[in-house]
């Protein structure tokens, strides 16, 4: 799955993109763009970045390096999974579908668990 990484400079360009969407999130109400395509370009930006920051080297890529991308991605996977389930059980439940703009989300924290997980196996592997 990560035989093909991008050199590590990427990882600018990627927290660039998580950057300005961030800004664009705050500041973009002032922005002439309407709510809906705002709410678009924030997702394309902030998926981006997040795809570029998790396919990106390390500054020493290593077989440490990729057992723990293989790790953080499980655990990632798992959480989605987790995630996606209690929703559909929230949604049967209160028989409601305001959960829906939450699934976006989801893949943002997913990301976020990702990569806060491989920093943390990098760091208890080395």
């Amino acid at each position: 799955m990560f035989r093909f990484l991008i050199p590590k400079e990427f990882k600018n360009v990627a927290w660039g993109l998580l950057g300005l969407s961030l800004a664009l999130i705050f500041f973009g109400g002032k922005l002439n763009i309407g709510k809906m395509r705002l709410e678009s370009i924030i997702s394309i930006m902030g998926l981006v970045g997040f795809a570029l920051l998790i396919i990106s080297k390390e500054k020493d890529e290593d077989e440490r390096t990729m057992f723990s991308r293989y790790k953080a991605l499980s655990q990632a996977f798992y959480f989605l999974i987790f995630m996606e389930i209690s929703t559909k059980i929230i949604d049967l439940i209160y028989e409601f579908a305001t959960l829906h703009p939450f699934n976006t989300s989801l893949v943002y924290i997913s990301f976020l668990v990702y990569y806060s997980n491989f920093r943390r196996y990098l760091k208890v592997e080395r």
